[in-house]
């Protein structure tokens, strides 16, 4: 809607790739882009060429594994190589890795911090274990703990190397030096070198982040990603024990069957340009019916919007990952996206406290999703956003009155500041806490949501119990 700059002016233009306010041209662009990396047909037909490719060649099945000795997750995933490497006949190639200081990687530390975190929230379900740790890894510890893992990494000695990282972010500085007394070959020089060439070759094949699958074209984040990467191979045949049982299955969201009577209450921080959100928002409105939860809605802007860059390989991978993950909840999503970055959101957010206050806030936001995510409306028009205010339910004529108001300002401010005061920084996020306000579980991302739901139903299990 180009008569709205004004309500523009407060938020920073990163330009290039990741532009927060682009023009009608660059928006087309960036619309073609995101359906191109979420297309299922694409991703089918690359799927085939590789496979043909490698039995033309005469190949194995490929894995490169990249671990990050002070990484959380990378703690989990390290835990089931053995397993994996048992189940499927597969080259499995394990690179030890350093954290990427980028773009890509905009809150290092936060990200260190949450990996400890939310490993130690889940690792249960997936019957791993995780030391309960807060401290982020000694650098020196770790620099002395990559020329091991090295060794280990080459010989695939996996179990070895869950002792080794369990130690480097137990900070367990006896453990090192017990890893210490066998004979490594490794020197410190050739081990810097070593990782380096292993960042490389991530950076080569299109990726940035510890516990990193990569398989003939694609990506898969640890064990909460290796579920699409074992049905693939598993479509393949390479399943060596010919079931079907996965190593790591996605834990399913549960509704029920406990309702709460008014003692919890789940925070849900969302944001209109991400598409994790856009495929979990519905699902988490019926997480809240379903349980009888109060549910706040806390958006925030996007993060490009918030002054942080987004790279072009970072885009890819996550329209890509939200397409494969909007299939399994079985959601027909990303063939008509129009990109809302900038305007769009900023139109939507000036609308919002008058729809929450007129009882439609949820349903605008819902309505703006479907527009820009699932029917490729541009919601940079006049009728793309007056049919999204119109499906809320809600007047246009005295929405258009209300765009240049600023109240939203502050309200989306301070959602921000409390979503990173939780220790999480991008979308969607969730808080769940008590009748008293105490946080239960606050945790990060549309693949949280199951967490989300046990949690529930445990808090609401030993509250029956303690009444009983």
């Amino acid at each position: 809607m180009a008569d709205t700059d004004q309500t523009s002016a407060k938020f920073e233009n990163q330009g290039g790739v990741a532009d927060s306010n682009p023009n009608s041209i660059k928006r087309w662009l960036s619309s073609v882009f995101m359906r191109r990396q979420s297309s299922l047909d694409r991703r089918r037909k690359s799927r085939r060429s590789a496979e043909k490719d490698r039995q033309k060649n005469n190949e194995p099945h490929l894995i490169h594994y990249f671990h990050e000795l002070d990484d959380g997750y990378s703690l989990l995933a390290v835990q089931v190589l053995e397993q994996f490497k048992v189940k499927y006949d597969v080259d499995l190639h394990c690179h030890i890795a350093s954290r990427e200081t980028s773009n890509n990687i905009p809150e290092p530390d936060l990200l260190n911090r949450l990996s400890r975190t939310d490993g130690q929230l889940i690792a249960p379900y997936f019957n791993l274990l995780f030391p309960a740790t807060k401290e982020p890894a000694d650098p020196e510890l770790l620099k002395q703990a990559n020329i091991i893992a090295l060794e280990l990494a080459e010989n695939k000695e996996f179990s070895e190397l869950t002792g080794l990282t369990t130690a480097v972010i137990s900070n367990n500085h006896g453990a090192i030096k017990a890893f210490q007394h066998q004979t490594y070959k490794i020197d410190p020089e050739a081990s810097e070198k070593k990782i380096k060439r292993s960042n490389e070759l991530r950076k080569q094949l299109g990726h940035y982040s510890g516990a990193m699958f990569y398989y003939a074209g694609e990506w898969y984040w640890g064990i909460d990603r290796l579920y699409h990467l074992e049905k693939r191979l598993m479509e393949l045949g390479v399943n060596n024990d010919q079931s079907d049982a996965l190593i790591c299955p996605r834990p399913e969201i549960v509704m029920g069957p406990l309702k709460d009577s008014g003692n919890l209450k789940l925070r849900f921080f969302p944001s209109l340009r991400s598409p994790y959100t856009s495929i979990i928002f519905d699902k988490t409105l019926e997480l809240a019916e379903e349980t009888g939860i109060e549910l706040e809605i806390s958006p925030v802007l996007p993060m490009v919007m918030r002054g942080v860059p987004v790279t072009m390989q970072k885009s890819s991978y996550i329209m890509s990952d939200a397409a494969r993950e909007a299939k399994e909840l079985k959601i027909d999503w990303g063939k008509r996206v129009y990109d809302p970055i900038g305007e769009p959101v900023i139109n939507c957010y000036a609308l919002y406290p008058w729809a929450k206050r007129s009882g439609k806030g949820d349903a605008l936001l819902r309505a703006f999703l479907q527009c820009a995510f699932f029917e490729g409306i541009n919601t940079n028009s006049t009728s793309g956003m007056k049919l999204v205010v119109e499906r809320a339910g809600l007047d246009w004529v005295q929405a258009k009155s209300r765009l240049y108001l600023g109240e939203w300002e502050p309200l989306i401010e301070k959602n921000r500041r409390d979503m990173y005061d939780l220790g999480c920084w991008g979308v969607p996020s969730y808080e769940l806490s008590d009748s008293t306000g105490e946080t239960l579980v606050a945790t990060w991302g549309q693949d949280r949501l199951w967490l989300i739901s046990r949690a529930i139903q445990n808090y609401l299990k030993e509250s029956k119990t303690s009444n009983e």
